[in-house]
């Protein structure tokens, strides 16, 4: 929720330094993390994938820094992530998503997951700043 929360945000144009941005940027920054949906697991995992890929990329930073000073080079990671959970379909060239984890909110149909995966490699695959469908944060 919280990266549909910065995704709001952002849609309503408030700025970077606002602290409700700020708390939800320290959030992510803390809870990175790609093998599960933070606070409810395997449930909802490639919706958050979309959701958090259509956040970051209207936040337009290339990279979310950690608590360690490290950083995390989002984009990547998260099409790794993805990437590697592809499922094989019945010729070379085909394949799909499905969370075979849980099938909490519909995510057992592999036309919706492959939906939900094919729009966070989109929003990932993006250049650098929003997405014109989004406002760039003031």
């Amino acid at each position: 929720m919280t990266y549909s929360g910065l995704l709001s945000l952002i849609y309503a144009q408030v700025g970077r330094e606002d602290p409700r941005v700020q708390s939800a940027l320290q959030w992510a920054s803390a809870n990175w993390s790609l093998a599960e949906n933070p606070g409810v697991g395997d449930a909802g995992l490639f919706f958050f994938y979309n959701v958090m890929s259509r956040a970051l990329a209207a936040y337009g930073q290339e990279a979310l820094p950690r608590p360690d000073g490290q950083s995390v080079a989002w984009r990547r990671e998260l099409t790794d992530a993805i990437v590697a959970r592809q499922k094989p379909g019945a010729a070379p060239d085909q394949g799909y998503w499905v969370n075979e984890k849980s099938s909490r909110f519909w995510e057992g149909d592999p036309v919706l997951v492959t939906a939900y995966a094919i729009l966070a490699l989109q929003s990932a695959a993006a250049s650098a700043g929003a997405p014109a469908s989004a406002p760039a944060p003031r």
